[in-house]
């Protein structure tokens, strides 16, 4: 995999914009205080990268006791 050049800003801005968009949606439906939305989805983001987390360790046997546990 390569880093990102000069070619790919055109993609990645499409990208955050669309991410901008769902944003904005997700934020017109809501109901809850906006405090309480917005510390819920930094924890949705932390349980997604703690499960990602487990997942690689697991894949990788980096884990010392059950060695590899995720195929």
């Amino acid at each position: 995999m390569r880093p990102p050049g000069p070619e790919d800003t055109d993609a990645v801005d499409r990208q955050w914009g669309d991410v901008g968009t769902l944003r904005q949606w997700l934020d017109q439906e809501q109901r809850e205080p906006v405090r309480q939305v917005r510390m819920a989805r930094v924890l949705a983001i932390g349980a997604a990268y703690g499960s990602a987390a487990e997942a690689l360790n697991g894949a990788l046997g980096l884990n010392p006791g059950p060695g590899t546990t995720h195929s």
